[in-house]
């Protein structure tokens, strides 16, 4: 921890302890996939791929959706949070809208018990190297951002981008994640998942 100097570039009160550490081979691969918040990413040692798809087209990543129904009939949601399944059961019967549910029918607390389990369940079913033409045929015309890392860079990664990483060497890097303080602006029309609402109704 104390090799890690402020973070200049992140909000004021990101905190040193707030980040995360990884260390593979090369040849780890994270799975096309979207993160739960802004992503502030260090690449300490070795270089990674990189290709990632702007919101806008979340539509043509494949990116697993979860409905609030799906969620209540898990049966480990339902043994180990069973008042909580009735408070969203109670929800569901009085409101259609995911954003009306994510902005009013939950508290804070509820919330964030959603967002926690949807956020390690956030894969894009599609191979951003070789997609697949007629599985997922979408993320052929998708503008693919394609670049790489290498020791001392710094990147951002906004709420919403949809990312792929290939480690080509042995890697270490270090990243933060941070929730926006603002939403995304509707002109985009973009297609959140219901953790994107979340996120935005925090």
């Amino acid at each position: 921890m104390a090799d890690i100097q402020p973070l200049r570039y992140g909000p004021a009160n990101l905190a040193k302890t707030d980040g995360n550490l990884w260390i593979g081979p090369a040849g780890t691969i994270a799975q096309m996939h979207w993160d739960p918040g802004h992503n502030l990413f260090a690449q300490i040692r070795g270089e990674k791929k990189w290709i990632l798809v702007p919101p806008s087209e979340s539509h043509m990543t494949y990116a697993n959706k979860f409905s609030l129904s799906e969620i209540i009939q898990d049966s480990d949601v339902r043994e180990r949070y069973p008042a909580f399944v009735e408070s969203m059961e109670k929800a569901m019967a009085s409101s259609a809208s995911v954003e009306d549910l994510v902005g009013q029918g939950f508290s804070d607390s509820e919330r964030r018990l959603i967002y926690s389990w949807l956020a390690q369940m956030n894969n894009c079913d599609v191979n951003a190297e070789e997609p697949d033409p007629e599985k997922t045929p979408l993320f052929l015309t998708a503008h693919r951002h394609e670049g790489m890392l290498k020791a001392g860079d710094l990147m951002f990664i906004p709420i919403g981008w949809r990312h792929f990483v290939r480690s080509l060497s042995a890697s270490i890097s270090m990243n933060w994640f941070f929730v926006p303080q603002q939403t995304l602006p509707p002109e985009l029309n973009i297609s959140r998942t219901l953790l994107e609402h979340l996120v935005h109704a925090a």
